[in-house]
């Protein structure tokens, strides 16, 4: 699973950048949009699927709380929960619902887990690759086991 980093973060020390090979602990966030209501009907929870390049997944899973009047979801998507940013949001998504979001995903700072109430989503996770890709670095992880 590919997750993109801004070099500020790691410059900041929001965020530690692990080594190939290394277990680190991070929190996931898909800046996403919502795929048409039927989308979720017959897929698997916890599929992450690659889309047409390597930085956009299909996260399919079940919304756990809806924050910031819908624009912000927690999301169970099996192998990981994740915080879902819908940008406008979805008045129409409650706890409990599946949902599907084509993404990108990125990782939460450190001063966001406070400054914004976020619930502690973190877990640890396995690098396999690190790239730097102009300002951004890309990982690539799996959840460790």
């Amino acid at each position: 699973m590919l997750v993109i980093i801004p070099t500020w973060m790691v410059d900041d020390e929001q965020v530690v950048l692990g080594g190939i090979g290394e277990r680190i602990r991070l929190g996931i966030c898909a800046d996403a949009r919502l795929l048409p209501d039927d989308s979720s009907s017959g897929l698997t929870v916890g599929i992450f699927e690659s889309n047409a390049s390597r930085d956009r997944y299909r996260v399919t899973g079940w919304v756990l709380e809806v924050r910031d009047r819908g624009s912000e979801l927690i999301v169970d998507a099996g192998q990981c929960r994740l915080v879902v940013r819908l940008g406008m949001g979805s008045g129409r998504l409650r706890s409990g619902d599946a949902v599907s979001v084509e993404a990108t995903l990125g990782v939460i700072a450190a001063y966001e887990w406070n400054d914004f109430a976020i619930p502690d989503v973190r877990a640890d996770w396995l690098v396999r690759s690190v790239q730097t890709v102009g300002d951004m670095y890309e990982l690539d992880v799996i959840p460790a086991a």
